[in-house]
């Protein structure tokens, strides 16, 4: 499967710039974010790529800078998406340094990744050691590694982001237990924890807790103002509660719900 990311956005107005006393380091940088996230055209990932490595070799200290931009430019790239990934898997060990870095705290602000944690669910935060270690466990789960994966998230400070995607990946490793205990007390307050019930709704129907399953899918699409891609999965998710069930009727009507919504929905043709 393909990465769920984003290209990256920045907003020009927050990038700082720097001034006739910054380092030559704070000057290269602020240059190259000029450059890459400037107003005019964005730059395709092999430039970013060649811009970024010139950088790299002419000021050491912000190799890791660099590294963190190339993740982020090139894992959507096919052609730069293997180095891209060997790339993650060095910086990851690193985060701590740099994110230490003044520098990357200062120009990282600007850079606001998307990154898909589950069909439905996209995060948009700056460019920090959180964004980073979801787009890692993205990078891991596109190659089947869900148990490093895991391992990373597990790794990174706890809000409702990580939650799914802790869920998720449990969900994908069979642990459907913990994917329940991960999910213990939630209201629908909002897209995040309405998510975490259709997550909820498919842990118990893989335990074959059918009706457990089909009151967290409920809940999961009782709300109108959630957004159309989680109302859609809360949909998907019980038809398939409903087939196992053996009621074909709800399951088709279901079905029918995403079709007169969303037409392209993944996978509902077959």
């Amino acid at each position: 499967s393909d990465l769920a990311l984003d290209s990256p956005v920045t907003a020009p107005h927050e990038t700082p710039k720097s001034h006739i006393f910054s380092s030559k380091e704070e000057k290269a940088l602020s240059n190259l974010f000029q450059d890459i996230y400037g107003d005019q055209v964005a730059n395709p990932p092999a430039l970013v790529f060649e811009k970024t490595r010139a950088v790299a070799q002419e000021h050491s200290e912000l190799a890791l800078a660099m590294q963190a931009i190339q993740v982020l430019h090139g894992s959507t790239n096919e052609a730069l998406q293997k180095e891209s990934f060997v790339l993650a898997d060095q910086l990851w060990p690193q985060r701590e340094a740099l994110f230490e870095n003044p520098l990357v705290q200062k120009y990282f602000a600007g850079i606001t990744p998307g990154v898909m944690i589950t069909p439905g669910i996209f995060a948009n935060e700056r460019y920090n050691l959180k964004a980073l270690g979801l787009i890692y466990a993205e990078i891991l789960q596109v190659q089947g590694n869900y148990a490093k994966a895991l391992e990373v998230v597990e790794e990174i400070d706890s809000d409702q982001m990580t939650a799914i995607s802790v869920a998720d990946l449990e969900i994908a490793l069979l642990k459907f237990d913990d994917a329940i205990a991960t999910t213990e007390d939630i209201e629908n307050e909002d897209d995040a924890t309405a998510m975490l019930l259709v997550l909820r709704g498919i842990a118990f129907r893989e335990k074959g807790f059918f009706d457990a399953s089909l009151e967290c899918l409920k809940q999961s699409v009782a709300k109108r103002s959630r957004s159309e891609g989680i109302l859609n999965r809360g949909l998907w998710e019980r038809s398939f509660t409903y087939e196992r069930m053996g009621k074909i009727a709800l399951a088709k009507k279901d079905l029918e719900k995403i079709m007169a919504r969303e037409p392209s929905y993944s996978g509902l043709n077959e």
